[in-house]
């Protein structure tokens, strides 16, 4: 929200194909999920490091073919093995 984007409550949805990472469904949504990728990733550091051992997995950009509205992205944050 800070960037000026609107962001939805979470659900608890789990993508249990692809796992974490920014969907995008129009291709010229790219730097827009880019710079989405690189803020949530910057968070997770600290957060992760807080929580666990390790790094964070990292979220990228991922096209979907899926019919959404333009700047309309999909946020994954957890792997599907997440309880």
């Amino acid at each position: 929200m800070k960037f000026g984007y609107i962001v939805r409550a979470p659900d608890q949805e789990q993508d249990s194909v692809g796992g974490p990472g920014i969907d995008y469904f129009a291709d010229s949504d790219l730097p827009l999920a880019q710079h989405v990728a690189l803020v949530v990733n910057a968070a997770l550091v600290d957060a992760y490091a807080a929580a666990h051992r390790g790094k964070p997995p990292v979220l990228a950009p991922r096209r979907q073919s899926a019919k959404n509205p333009p700047g309309y992205l999909g946020v994954w944050l957890f792997p599907a093995t997440a309880s």
